[in-house]
């Protein structure tokens, strides 16, 4: 049964274990066996593939193998087939697709422990684990190549990454390609697929988008300045990524040509490339998107300090009041107090307001200057610097004050009296914005395209139940100023909206009206006109 044994490691070398489930193997093993005139052994492997023994003895496993030949060896002999015969043909097909080897099948049946049990498990384990460390590998790549654009060591982690590719290289198709089933084998081209493109792709996206983050938050190394990837590394990257993209393509033409694979192993080698596919890209995805998250959790926390901010102090009613004006105050009171403690009174009227930005009051493009009837304007000396001080009236009460003029800063004397103040929401996530960006004591500060900071003093503002602090600074950006509003103002300046568009639709309505009275008359005199030119035709 040698001859038995030979041809059919023959045919599973060549075509795959699973061509044993093919009727085809019946017309394959008579072509190749030796002695064509042996009807018994045709006998009996007919028999056992119609029956389904073959397919029975290629699933057992070592532990289940004594149980699964001694039934299938029963049977054939109440068929009636010769005993020896029958153990025979066993032991060469077991040996021969690999179950066990000739001592092992031996030692099974004889009752006794299999002498390389231990080893088998030990090469199981370093297929797997030389899995597990290719897979490893390939989710590490991002981080190493991130890490060495920082040039601190930028050959290291692909030298290593090459050595470790084909170490498992060598092993694989020295070693254990043969003895690794289709499914395992779709593992291993798969995560050598996933690796090479990582490595061929990533550098060139890379370098194309240094701006999205990554680069800012994996390498220690690297800052706003360095924006493009290293020429040398990102070469090397390339070059050893298109290298080793001839591992998975030798495997497959391996796969094709020196083998007939029956459609089952085809499909079990897919499944292995696919899934090896999937899992790289469920392990890659938190590496690639940890930026954005970590980005997005830190400003999800900023604007909900910021409505918390907000609404704690919207509970609280503030009194603002500067040099003894205070908000609520009467006209008369204020006129008194300007006129006792400032130098240069002015009174003037508020419809002036608007036309003049030293006059506006703008929050949130409102101009609350417009919703003034009387305005007082006067010079005063406050914290060592000479300011104006504009007060505003409507109907006599005293409904907001502006400081303006300042040639220092107030925001420190602001934030000591009234704590931190307000600053919009965060909406959107943008790296090109926010790749150099920090947070300290709960601000932060933007880099512009020109590398210089946005002063986030701009919009400072503090908002209480019945008042509103707000530091903001002229059109020319020459001088900041103080604006203290009353909330009051919020509602009168809805009531002028709602009066303005009133009388912005009745003044449309208006031109309506004219509009079509004036086409009526040019209709009329169009008439008057036609009818004139028939008469003068008819006297002709």
């Amino acid at each position: 049964m040698e001859e038995v044994l030979k041809t059919i490691q023959h045919i599973t070398q060549r075509y795959g274990k699973d061509v044993l489930l093919e009727k085809r193997f019946l017309n394959i093993f008579n072509d190749l066996y030796p002695d064509r005139m042996d009807k018994e052994v045709h006998a009996l492997l007919s028999c056992m593939y119609e029956k389904g023994y073959l397919k029975q003895i290629l699933k057992a496993r070592k532990r289940s193998l004594k149980k699964e030949v001694t039934l299938i060896s029963n049977s054939l002999v109440k068929d009636g087939h010769a005993e020896k015969d029958v153990q025979q043909l066993l032991r060469a097909i077991v040996v021969g697709i690999g179950v066990a080897t000739k001592q092992e099948y031996s030692d099974i049946l004889n009752g006794g422990a299999t002498n390389s049990e231990s080893s088998n498990v030990a090469l199981t384990i370093t297929r797997y684990a030389l899995l597990v460390l290719l897979m490893a590998v390939v989710i590490a790549m991002p981080y190493l190549y991130i890490r060495s654009l920082s040039i601190l060591w930028p050959i290291f982690p692909i030298t290593i990454i090459i050595a470790f590719c084909f170490i498992v290289y060598i092993a694989f198709y020295r070693k254990l390609s043969d003895k690794w089933s289709a499914f395992q084998n779709g593992c291993f081209n798969g995560s050598m697929f996933c690796l090479s493109a990582l490595l061929a792709i990533f550098p060139l996206w890379a370098s194309e988008n240094s701006d999205c983050g990554l680069f800012y938050y994996w390498s220690p190394g690297y800052t706003k300045e360095q924006t493009d990837a290293w020429f040398l590394t990102m070469m090397c990257s390339l070059v050893v990524g298109l290298l080793l993209w001839a591992t998975p393509l030798m495997a497959i033409i391996i796969t094709s040509i020196d083998k007939k694979p029956s459609k089952a192993y085809k499909l079990k080698m897919v499944c292995g490339f696919v899934s090896a596919i999937i899992c790289y890209f469920i392990c890659i995805y938190p590496i690639l998107t940890k930026p954005y998250n970590q980005k997005k959790a830190e400003i999800n926390a900023y604007n909900q300090r910021i409505q918390k901010l907000k609404q704690n102090r919207q509970k609280i009613n503030k009194s603002l009041s500067f040099c003894g004006i205070q908000l609520g105050d009467s006209f008369e009171r204020c006129l008194s107090v300007v006129r006792a403690n400032m130098n240069s009174p002015e009174l003037m009227s508020g419809k002036y307001a608007g036309l003049d930005s030293d006059y506006s009051m703008v929050i949130d493009n409102k101009d609350y200057s417009l919703i003034v009837d009387s305005i007082i304007k006067a010079k005063t000396s406050w914290d060592n610097q000479d300011v104006n001080v504009y007060v505003y009236f409507n109907k006599g009460v005293n409904v907001a004050i502006k400081v303006t003029e300042l040639t220092q800063d107030p925001l420190p004397l602001f934030i000591s009296k009234y704590g931190r103040p307000e600053e919009d929401p965060i909406l959107d996530l943008d790296y090109n914005k926010t790749l150099a960006s920090n947070v300290e004591n709960d601000q932060i500060q933007y880099i512009r395209e020109s590398d210089s900071y946005l002063n986030y003093r701009e919009n400072n503002r503090w908002t209480f139940k019945n008042s509103i602090i707000f530091i903001g600074s002229d059109r020319f950006n020459r001088y900041e100023y103080i604006l203290y509003l009353s909330r009051n103002c919020e509602k009168l300046y809805s009531e002028y909206e709602q009066y303005t568009e009133k009388l912005e639709q009745e003044k449309r309505k208006q031109e309506q009206i004219k509009y079509q009275r004036q086409q009526r008359e040019e209709a009329i005199e169009r008439k008057r006109e036609e009818d004139n030119h028939k008469r003068a035709i008819n006297e002709i």
